[in-house]
């Protein structure tokens, strides 16, 4: 059974869209799936009452978002005319983010698509306050997208964490797999898995009871964890040899970001329940600003059982 039938594209900023399209094109395409184009829309000054009465004010609304769905409709039979089924839906709301969180609820899609909003003094696209709302509150798989145009043989990351030191659902390490793995078939790529873990403190060299042992203690702790990675990719189905798994020693939030920069990663692929148990996957810093060191396409899976 197909995991993806509806993939829904939010829509944030039209200067942004094509980029988000090509995007939502290829999934489409290689899930055989329907996609819905949603766009929020409002304007401060139509709904002002000191500009129109009751009547004009709602004339203006339908005429702002006529023109909206007109621009929709458009881009709807450019996907129809290439095999791809779609449609699109506008609605009108002062607060995006309670728009689009309304639309997925009542869509009900296995799969959501937006783009990041670009910054101009700063020159990036960043996770903005619409992104963590989605974060914290949409309940299907989330895919947040750069500009940046996916590599020819792209490279999916699965960050995982077998050991569940943060009192994580057994489970949240298999969605991460199992999602790592249909979007690497869909776009023909090439599957990573990514651990790491913190190493001991330098402080216990100073004990006088550990010093010693400071080198044994080193190695126990990360052969349990590569144990237990291996013992995660068994249970998966995924033997020795298949898959490129790595282990790094170090705080999430510092070696992510650079291993997936090396890696030259198109998607990572993370696991959470809710906002605060994101923050607590990295360890040490905020996600704001984790997630912000990644240049990557991001898809966050949520264990709702938890």
């Amino acid at each position: 059974m197909n995991l993806v039938e509806k993939i829904l594209v939010l829509i944030e900023s039209k200067e942004q869209v094509e980029p988000l399209l090509a995007k939502a094109r290829h999934l489409a395409t290689a899930s055989e799936a329907k996609l819905e184009l949603f766009y929020c829309c409002y304007s401060q000054s139509l709904s002002s009452k000191y500009l129109f009465d009751e009547e004009q004010k709602n004339h203006a609304k339908m005429g702002f978002m006529h023109g909206v769905e007109k621009w929709l409709e458009e881009l709807v039979q450019q996907l129809l005319a290439e095999g791809i089924e779609a449609s699109a839906d506008v609605c009108w709301e002062r607060h995006m983010e309670r728009g689009m969180l309304t639309k997925i609820e009542r869509y009900d899609p296995d799969l959501v698509l937006k783009d990041c909003r670009y910054h101009h003094r700063l020159d990036q696209h960043l996770f903005g306050h619409v992104d963590w709302e989605l974060i914290r509150h949409a309940k299907v798989p989330l895919l947040l997208v750069r500009p940046s145009a996916w590599n020819q043989c792209p490279t999916i990351i699965a960050a995982v964490d077998p050991i569940h030191s943060h009192e994580k659902s057994t489970t949240i390490d298999m969605l991460i797999l199992k999602r790592s793995k249909q979007i690497c078939d869909w776009l023909q790529g090439k599957l990573k898995v990514f651990h790491s873990f913190q190493p001991l403190p330098m402080s216990v060299i100073l004990d006088d009871t550990l010093v010693l042992d400071y080198e044994r203690f080193r190695d126990k702790l990360r052969n349990t964890h590569q144990q237990a990675l291996e013992v995660l990719l068994e249970q998966f189905g995924l033997a020795e040899g298949v898959v490129e798994a790595y282990l790094a020693e170090g705080d999430t939030h510092a070696v992510l970001p650079e291993f997936l920069d090396k890696n030259n990663a198109d998607v990572v692929v993370l696991g959470a329940v809710n906002r605060s148990s994101l923050d607590r996957f990295f360890i040490g810093s905020t996600s704001e600003i984790t997630l912000d060191h990644i240049h990557c396409d991001v898809l966050i899976v949520k264990d709702l059982d938890q």
